[in-house]
């Protein structure tokens, strides 16, 4: 509707650890501001400006929001979508778009969560800071055009590393996936292995057919020869 009335203006996808919410932005002197026509809302700045995506990410509490509808009930819900996305990025809607997952390896082996058939103990050490900020990896909303970018943070140079995700299910057959480096990463039933050698310290995890959503049970870190 808005590029029909001359007004620049593109879709974009919204990537947060609970959920994938469509928004639209618009380009108003140079700056692409956020726009939302499912809730029916847009955020203001203290100086009335509309706030961009990165904006209302970083200070949703100091904004201000409008609601474009007569009715609340949909606009209510705004603060669900956009009260906690410290961990979310943003794609264009159909371009293809970086998970980001940190995980803290300056102290080998590192363990993060128990085998108890639940991601409730993995989630929390990554979100909070522990483990680095996390995307959508550990439910992901897996396709063709979405994948993780694993970065191992205070890695030693001359350290060969082994990362081992292990699943919740392993009882399906193994995942599809392609890595940067190449043959960096091999899964099985119930596990995605990834092997990070010296002087590398980023992994890049393509889903190849990984089309379901699943938990990480636990994640292994440890020296490799």
């Amino acid at each position: 509707m808005a590029s029909r009335e001359g007004i620049e203006a593109r879709q974009t996808d919204i990537f947060a650890l609970a959920f994938v919410h469509s928004i639209a932005e618009i380009r108003i002197n140079d700056r692409w501001v956020l726009v939302d026509p499912y809730l029916g809302v847009v955020f203001r700045q203290p100086d009335g400006t509309l706030a961009d995506f990165e904006t209302i990410k970083k200070n949703y509490t100091e904004l201000t929001q409008d609601d474009l509808r007569a009715e609340d009930k949909v606009a209510a819900s705004a603060k669900f979508y956009y009260s906690g996305l410290s961990s979310s990025v943003t794609a264009q809607s159909g371009s293809e778009v970086a998970m980001p997952l940190e995980v803290k390896v300056s102290q080998l082996p590192t363990t993060i969560g128990k085998k108890n058939n639940s991601n409730d103990d993995v989630i929390p050490a990554l979100v909070d800071g522990e483990m680095g900020p996390i995307g959508s990896f550990l439910e992901p909303r897996l396709g063709s055009r979405k994948h993780t970018r694993l970065k191992l943070l205070g890695k030693p140079d001359d350290a060969n590393v082994e990362i081992t995700f292990q699943l919740t299910d392993r009882t399906e057959t193994p995942p599809s996936v392609v890595s940067t480096p190449p043959g960096a990463c091999v899964s099985q039933i119930g596990a995605l292995h990834c092997r990070v050698p010296a002087e590398v310290s980023e992994l890049v995890i393509r889903h190849g057919d990984w089309r379901r959503v699943f938990a990480v049970d636990q994640i292994n870190v440890q020296r490799t020869l």
